[in-house]
């Protein structure tokens, strides 16, 4: 193994550095190249900052919040800080790869307006302004002359924003817009009375679970699972008022399986069992 790597005065190996006070810094950032070496990166526990790896040659095996990828030659892919890794460089294939790791307040903001996900896999193609970018990071790291924090936050907005023009999403469209939630959002509003799991309603958007949940709660302000309860609870709701059916056929309408569980969740959403709800409400009215 080779390696060309830099870092900076702050960062703190081999779990990297988290800053809460700037707005987005580079911490370290390199170049291995692997020959005929078989090597194991593994942290259980993550990095404190954000990890951005760069395939320029081969193919890295990856276990990612427990979940597995294959990140091809070309293909970039950003871990966020706290999630546990495992990347594996086989000895059977030569590997080169570019990596870097930052933190500051402002990450997420910087992300979400190029577009870019964690733990989503882009292919940028034979991109020169990305290698090049990269090695000017590096340098500046190593040589650390005045100003070199600020300089080098410069080129990782134009080494990220370089990938997010560049990229090529490999498994479909990898971005779940706002508009792509509030699709998801309608169609639960429109099919609540059907089972639904995480999967399907993460494979609609093309995300991974994990971070379908995420992005779902940061749109809608609710779990995907909290949201579909609220809905069922306000049409039970509306059915205990203005109909006459009995409390099972309501339950099993909005979506549940026996009118014992839907009795149970109603009374834990509202307060109050179904029965009460309807004779207050009743009562009210009279």
């Amino acid at each position: 193994m080779v390696s060309n790597s830099g870092y900076s005065e702050n960062n703190q190996e081999p779990l990297g550095y988290k800053s809460d006070d700037q707005f987005f810094i580079v911490n370290s950032c390199g170049n291995d190249k692997f020959y005929n070496t078989s090597f194991w990166q593994r942290r259980f526990s993550g990095r404190k900052d954000y990890y951005l790896i760069y395939v320029k040659k081969g193919v890295l095996s990856c276990n990612i919040n427990r979940t597995p990828y294959k990140i091809n030659k070309g293909e970039v892919i950003i871990i966020d800080p706290d999630i546990s890794h495992e990347i594996y460089y086989s000895d059977k294939v030569y590997h080169e790869v570019f990596w870097v790791n930052f933190t500051g307040y402002g990450v997420t903001d910087v992300l979400q307006q190029l577009n870019l996900i964690c733990e989503k896999i882009y292919y940028v193609e034979d991109c020169p302004v990305i290698d090049n970018l990269f090695m000017k990071i590096i340098k500046e790291l190593q040589i650390k002359s005045k100003s070199y924090i600020i300089i080098c936050s410069g080129y990782l907005v134009e080494l990220l924003t370089s990938i997010s023009r560049c990229k090529k999403n490999c498994h479909g469209n990898t971005h779940a817009s706002e508009s792509e939630l509030h699709k998801i959002m309608n169609y639960l509003n429109e099919s609540y009375h059907h089972q639904h799991t995480i999967e399907e309603l993460a494979n609609k958007c093309n995300l991974s679970p994990y971070y379908f949940i995420r992005k779902f709660k940061k749109v809608s302000g609710y779990s995907p699972q909290k949201y579909l309860l609220r809905i069922r609870m306000e049409n039970a709701k509306k059915m205990l008022v203005e109909s006459n059916l009995n409390i099972g056929d309501i339950g099993t309408m909005v979506g549940f399986k026996n009118a014992l569980y839907f009795s149970k969740a109603f009374k834990e959403f509202v307060g109050i069992s179904p029965s009460q709800f309807r004779k207050i409400l009743q009562d009210t009215e009279d």
